[in-house]
């Protein structure tokens, strides 16, 4: 879309990290309490984009959101499916394969 959020139209990032008056953006709660010195707060709200995610991070986040999986290595799945008490990930499609008892007289 836009290689910085400020480069947005209808993005709060301006109003933020910028201190742009708008009569749009109300700050949020979480936001508010950054700091209390408002451009300190806008300094450190800067500071959440200055790094870029490379585009295998991008794709890996699109995927799991796309069929609505966890992003996370074994051990994060495993607690996933104890907090659910089920089963997570893509099951093996199709029927199972049955072994045929008679054929194997043959």
């Amino acid at each position: 879309m836009v290689k910085h959020p400020a480069d947005y139209r209808w993005s709060s990032y301006r109003t933020n990290a910028q201190g742009e008056n708008s009569g749009l953006v109300k700050p949020h709660t979480l936001y508010l309490q950054i700091d209390q010195n408002p451009i300190e707060r806008q300094y450190a709200y800067r500071s959440l984009f200055e790094h870029q995610l490379d585009d295998q991070d991008i794709h890996n986040i699109r995927e799991a959101a796309q069929f609505s999986m966890p992003l996370g290595n074994e051990r994060f799945s495993q607690q996933i499916e104890a907090t659910l008490g089920r089963a997570i990930g893509q099951a093996k499609r199709g029927r199972p394969c049955v072994k045929e008892p008679y054929l194997e007289y043959f």
